[in-house]
């Protein structure tokens, strides 16, 4: 990772080493889209393949395997945490997205 990729901690706002820890956390967070179309031409397909297992598997391999998902941003959000508050703060994906990622 270069110099440019750090950014501050996104829990306590200081340098992701303040405390002396040579290990950091970096957490990407990324919201996603079910394509509804795309998932039931592929449930369509596989009951067509006899449904279970052995329709998923034939699904997969006749089928155009089209994403059934797409993400809803172009990158992920990304941030990064000290080890302290990596370990102590609990955040949800939700509260992830609305913090601002930090460049040192």
């Amino acid at each position: 990772m270069k110099r440019t990729e750090f950014q501050k901690c996104a829990g306590c706002g200081e340098g992701i080493g303040h405390a002396g820890n040579i290990d950091f956390y970096v957490v990407e967070v990324q919201q996603y889209v079910v394509m509804k179309q795309a998932v039931h031409e592929r449930v369509g397909l596989e009951m067509m393949m006899g449904g279970g297992t052995r329709g998923a598997v034939l699904a997969e391999v006749l089928g155009t395997n089209e994403d059934l998902a797409r993400p809803l941003y172009t990158r992920p959000h990304r941030l990064f945490f000290c080890h302290a508050c990596a370990l102590g703060n609990k955040f949800s994906a939700m509260e992830m997205m609305d913090i601002e990622e930090q460049p040192v």
